[in-house]
């Protein structure tokens, strides 16, 4: 099964760019103008293999979705976009979890690069052994199986 991409991004022309790139190299993606869009199709969605956002959307910024995605579905990797790049705030959105931080403009091979990268470490992450007892013996990896994981893990923690 192809791995599943959420896009968010609320600039049209990039949004569409981005969605052409990762298809064309065999992602399914689900793209989004904002974070709240993004938030309510994951309410109801398979749990995607990563997501890649924006830092500076309308409504919720691309780093209250990080702090979200992080409560939420702890295992899925999300990458960061911003135009507006500092350090200061590359070490604070790793320091709250997302895997990479991307600047725009963003190189094609860059881009797949952390792409490729940031669903390997989320397929490592649903593979790794859990420190949790209760987690120990589930085994699949379909939607409800995925958020009943999550979920206890949440709650042992």
């Amino acid at each position: 099964m192809a791995e599943q991409i959420v896009v968010v991004e609320d600039d049209r022309e990039l949004r569409e760019f981005l969605d052409e790139v990762l298809r064309g190299t065999g992602y399914v993606t689900h793209s989004f103008g904002s974070a709240e869009a993004a938030l309510r199709h994951l309410e109801t969605a398979r749990p995607p293999d990563l997501v890649l956002t924006d830092l500076m959307l309308p409504g919720l910024s691309g780093q209250d979705l990080l702090r979200e995605m992080k409560a939420k579905l702890p295992r899925v990797s999300v990458l960061i976009m911003t135009a507006f790049g500092t350090i200061a705030s590359a070490i604070e959105l790793t320091r709250e979890g997302a895997f990479d931080y991307l600047t725009k403009p963003l190189g094609t091979e860059h881009l797949l690069h952390a792409v490729a990268r940031g669903i390997a470490a989320g397929h490592t992450k649903r593979r790794a052994v859990s420190p949790h007892p209760a987690l120990s013996g589930f085994i699949g990896d379909d939607a409800c199986m995925l958020r009943l994981e999550d979920l206890i893990e949440r709650a042992a923690s």
